[in-house]
């Protein structure tokens, strides 16, 4: 068992900080894990492999469009039937495909997103750390619930995105979401054409990309609808 009170991290964009370390253990690979308080959200690290969530290479998490893949759908059940039997099918309750690679013709970032609800989030944790004990997996925990990031192991590209939470939480409205753009097929034009625009005025700035999103997002959760909110995608 090691545990160091800090560890710094050089980010993208070679700014250094200092994170609080919570609890260290070493895996039967000999990296260190590393639980760290960043903000109130936490992030997995390896010792040793900081690179791997660090890259010097910014463009592999640059905002990049590209056409609707009618693929995308069979790609994602196949997905969602995995992770039911790597993850445990009796802790979780529903598991949706959303986002825009769910919204037939939608241009997309091609990364396959899901929400998984479990019963349990403090199970849902443990599991977590046992799943993702992979250079291919990272993931963030918001406190009320959980992103997982897989990535190509070659590219580093990110591959999937899944938020785990409990049934509550406001990130369902995505769903919600989804499911307006699916039966509007004039607002999910205005949308992709929204999507190209920030793509390019964001490049490089992904949570910029997602925030200037969010006036249509609220304006289409309110067509016809009380409900309101909208999460990372």
């Amino acid at each position: 068992m090691i545990s160091p009170d800090l560890i710094e991290i050089t980010s993208f964009h070679r700014k250094n900080s200092l994170f609080q370390v919570h609890d260290a253990t070493c895996t039967e690979s000999d990296a260190i894990l590393f639980q760290c308080n960043l903000q109130k959200e936490h992030l997995k690290l390896y010792l040793g492999s900081i690179s791997w969530y660090f890259p010097d290479n910014v463009s592999i998490d640059e905002v990049h469009l590209v056409p609707y893949d009618p693929l995308w759908p069979a790609m994602a059940t196949a997905f969602i039937d995995t992770f039911y039997k790597e993850f445990g099918a009796d802790i979780i309750t529903k598991m949706e495909h959303y986002g825009s690679t769910s919204i037939p013709g939608m241009p997309a970032k091609p990364i396959l997103d899901f929400l998984v609800e479990v019963s349990s989030l403090r199970e849902a944790i443990k599991r977590i750390v046992r799943l993702t004990d992979t250079k291919n997996w990272e993931y963030w925990w918001y406190g009320d619930h959980i992103t997982l990031i897989k990535r190509d192991e070659t590219t580093r590209i990110r591959t999937h995105h899944i938020h785990i939470t409990t049934f509550e939480n406001k990130i369902w409205n995505n769903v919600v979401f989804r499911d307006r753009l699916r039966s509007n097929p004039d607002l999910a034009n205005e949308y992709a054409d929204l999507k190209y625009r920030l793509a390019e005025e964001f490049k490089i700035d992904r949570e910029a990309y997602t925030r200037a999103k969010g006036d249509f997002v609220r304006k289409a959760m309110h067509i016809d609808s009380g409900v309101s909110g909208h999460s990372e995608k």
